[in-house]
This record gives C-alpha cells, structure tokens and sequence, in this order.
C-alpha cells in the first residue's frame, strides 16, 4: 500500500461507512454517521467562506463538534492547531500565528444562514500535510508548537489499532481530553479510525464513570494515572468490572501499585503508553508482580541506550528514522525491551552543587509513609529546594503523631546520610494530592504555587 493510499483511506472510509453507524453516544442515543457528515458539511462550509489562511485554532470540548470540526480544516486544506486550554494568556500567545478559530475561543466562527447556501469541496489532505499543531504540557518553560503530518498520525494509528483494535461494539469512555495529543489520538482519532463509537461526555470525576459505565455492555476506557490511581476506593468499579474490556494509561508514569490494584479488582489489563507529544508513542506496557515490568517498543520503533544511558529513539512516527536522543535514561533487556531509570535532564544545581532531582525523590518515595515526592527548584532570594509529599494512610498518622517539624525534620536527617547540606530542601509542602492538570501531569508551575505567600 502507497504512503498516500495509508494516509488517506481511513479518511476516506469514515465519509462512506453506512449512514446508520454509530460514530458517537450521549446518554444512550446515537448519533449516526449520516448525521456527523451533515455536520461536518456544515463546518466545510463556514470555513470555506473565510479568507485564506492555514493555521486556525481548535478548541472545542465537544467530542462531536471537535470531530466534526477537526475534519471540516482538513477537508478546507487548513492545519489544526489544538491547544490544551482556552485561557486569555493562551489566545493572547496564539493570536499572532492563527488565521481563524472554531470552538469556545475569541471571534471563533459560527455557522449562518449565508454558509448554508454557500458552495464547497472537499480535498484530502496529502501525507506529507501538516495536519496538527499541538503544545508540549509546559512542564518547563514556554509551551512549545509540536507539528505533525497526515502519514505521522496515521502511521501511529495503525500502530496501535494493529494490537488493540477498537470493536464497534465497545465503547470507549474517556477521563481526558482530546485536547491534548494522548486524548486526541485514544480518544477521537482512534475511534474514527476503527469505526467504534466514542461516548460524547468526558468523565470529569469518577462519580461520572460510575453512570456512565453502567450505560453500556462494553466499554475501553481512556483514562490518566491522576484517575486510576483513585479507583481502587471508588465504588465505580463494581460496574465497571462488568463492562471493561481494556484500560489505557498515559501522560505520566503510574504507580506499580496502583496499576496493579485497578488489574486486580477489574480483571483487565491496563495499558500504559509511553511518549511525548514531541515523539508520539514509543511504547508499551502492562504491569507485572515484580512491580518493574519493562516497556516494549511499538512497531516501526527501534530503542536503544547511548554510552551514558540515555535513550535512543528512531521512529515511524517523526519526520525522520534519523537517531533522536530523549532526556530519560533506561536499562536494555532481551528482545529490545527497556526499563525506565528517571530523567536525565533533572540534574540542577543548588549554591553551586549538582543535584538529581529524580535521586532524591527516587529516595524520599522508598521511606515508609510516602507515597508520592515532587521536587522543584525555587528562587527565593537564593536557589533551594522545595519538596511536595504525598503521605499514605500510614505517613498520614505518624505526621499528626509527630507534628510537621518533628516529620520534616526526621527527612532531612535520612538525606543528610546521602545528600551534601547544601542541597537539602529547605521548604517542603504536605499534600493530600500531588496538583495533576488535566492531562494527568504535575507541572512545575503548579509545583511552585504551592509555596507563594506561605511561610514555613
């Protein structure tokens, strides 16, 4: 099959699926294929009639509407850029490189009676188009634009639905948004690529999971470690045991624990997928006793470890099979699988002396009690370290016995045993739950806020 021939037939596929497949369900009732390609006429039409431009904003949190949308810039020759939120700073910081916008955004368009009689067409886009504009998390720094092409995103589809494919008669349930690349793609793209219907409401909380699971005979759920770390105390899983045929998770690492609890109590895998928005999906895992399972490369992926330990990716997936190296270290096994071994990049410098922020976490989170360690890097006068901690139930009760300084103080004692005294944190915050955004990641921003105006 030609570049062209696997880039555009899934495309071409969905416009002529027959007219009562469901492409999407809300509370029950379908809505149909013949009904998502008058929406997606509609939409042609609006944005045909607009001056000529290439890059437009998307934001939508409407999976139907975004679908539709999405498929209308595609078909108008247009690049989406799909930011994660809509907020004034955001609009303001894209404004100067967009051409128009649809969705919940300043001056986006709207349908009139004027598009209704207007003409329009529709135009595949090519492989080589660049068809999306996403954003890095901001984990660090400025948000920077990742763009992808038509035979990026399609290469990496057909990656995954080769080894999970969607059924028509599974539904898939999502906890994140499309508005991020791993919600896109496991949330909408995939779906349309297999033809199984996606449920039009997001399942902001577990209390929606719980309704919305008992809706269905068998649902996929598209989910974040910020949610499934929660689901073993949660009553949804008595209905979502009955339904569940297979669970992913990404955005961020999930606990071995965690993981393995949500397998346990449901009896299906849960799927974790490594990536970026930079390299798309490396690889692939389900969780194991030895809580270390090693991740496994997916197709049209090749890993491997430089002289340092760090990793090595050539990929299917980016413009190039050219050698790209990432900033995470990993262990090689047998048969090209890997384990993760933190980040590489973490390495700052406190007064002076270089230290791992993934060291250090890595050794707070083996102390009995602690569940959870985020490090960051504060500029209060001077550099120092702050450190956010999330206790388990047991931590929680020797922390009230103890009293904070007594329990802080006891900390610092273990990583003075290990670490120099410059470097040991001087501000540490006490969570009950580490700030996940919306994609299931901990920002540095986030981090930071946790110590503005508040003294030790």
């Amino acid at each position: 099959m030609s570049k062209a021939e696997l880039a555009n037939d899934w495309i071409a596929a969905l416009l002529d699926r027959d007219s009562d497949d469901v492409i999407a369900v809300d509370r029950g009732v379908p809505f149909k294929r013949a009904q998502f390609n008058d929406l997606v006429d509609t939409w042609c039409r609006v944005v045909q009639q607009q001056p000529s431009g290439k890059t437009w904003v998307l934001y939508n949190l409407d999976p139907v509407e975004f679908s539709a949308q999405l498929l209308a810039l595609w078909f108008s020759g247009k690049t989406a850029c799909i930011p994660g939120d809509n907020l004034v700073g955001t609009q303001q910081r894209l404004a100067p490189r967009v051409s128009g916008a649809l969705g919940d955004w300043e001056e986006a368009l709207s349908f009139d009676s004027a598009a209704a009689e207007a003409a329009c067409s529709y135009q595949l886009p090519a492989p080589d188009d660049v068809v999306i504009e996403v954003y890095t998390s901001g984990s660090t720094g400025e948000p920077q634009a990742i763009t992808k092409t038509l035979a990026q995103l399609t290469a990496e589809l057909k990656a995954h639905a080769g080894i999970w494919p969607y059924r028509p008669d599974e539904v898939v349930v999502s906890t994140v948004s499309h508005q991020h690349i791993y919600g896109l793609l496991f949330r909408i793209l995939r779906p349309l690529y297999d033809g199984a219907p996606f449920e039009r409401r997001l399942c902001h909380f577990m209390e929606d999971l719980q309704r919305v699971a008992g809706e269905y005979r068998a649902h996929v759920l598209v989910s974040s470690p910020s949610h499934l770390q929660r689901l073993p105390e949660s009553e949804a899983f008595s209905l979502l045991a009955a339904s569940c045929r297979r669970i992913f998770s990404s955005a961020a690492p999930l606990a071995a624990k965690a993981s393995l609890a949500v397998q346990a109590r449901l009896k299906t895998d849960v799927i974790e997928i490594y990536g970026s928005s930079e390299t798309g999906g490396i690889a692939w895992r389900v969780q194991d006793d030895s809580g270390d399972a090693p991740w496994i490369p997916l197709p049209g992926i090749q890993v491997r470890a430089s002289e340092e330990g760090v990793l090595e990716l050539s990929s299917g997936h980016l413009p190039s099979m050219d050698w790209d190296t990432l900033a995470d270290r990993i262990e090689c096994g047998e048969g090209g699988v890997f384990r993760l071994r933190g980040r590489a990049d973490r390495i700052v410098k406190v007064e002076g002396k270089r230290v791992s922020l993934t060291a250090m976490e890595a050794f707070l989170e083996a102390v009995p009690g602690i569940d959870k360690v985020r490090a960051t890097v504060l500029q209060k006068g001077r550099e120092e370290l702050g450190i956010v901690l999330e206790l388990t139930d047991a931590g929680q009760d020797d922390y009230q016995r103890q009293g904070r300084q007594e329990f802080i103080n006891g900390l610092k004692r273990l990583l003075s045993d290990n670490f120099e005294a410059v470097v040991i944190p001087r501000r540490w915050r006490v969570v009950d739950e580490l700030p996940w955004n919306r994609q299931g990641k901990v920002t540095q921003q986030a981090l930071q806020e946790l110590f503005n105006d508040k003294p030790e």
